[in-house]
């Protein structure tokens, strides 16, 4: 019913825990790679409750561009 509102809401909450919790830049060696997959996870859950937010049959945004903004997530997660 409201998952509009409740992906902004999962979306605002990873864009300010993700930097407290997953601050890879002030670690070294294994500590920095296990806190950059974190980063990576949860740049991952952002993206992908962001696109599952979405109506499949969006008339304000073309299709054409989801395909080129989902291809883009991918290249960028993958």
């Amino acid at each position: 019913m409201f998952t509009a509102l409740a992906a902004a809401s999962l979306i605002l909450f990873l864009i300010v825990a993700t930097p407290m919790f997953h601050n890879f830049w002030d670690h070294q060696g294994p500590d920095r790679a296990s806190r950059i997959n974190g980063f990576v996870a949860n740049v991952a859950l952002a993206a992908g409750s962001w696109r599952g937010s979405m109506p499949d049959n969006c008339t304000r945004i073309p299709r054409s561009r989801w395909r080129r903004v989902n291809r883009f997530v991918a290249n960028v997660l993958y």
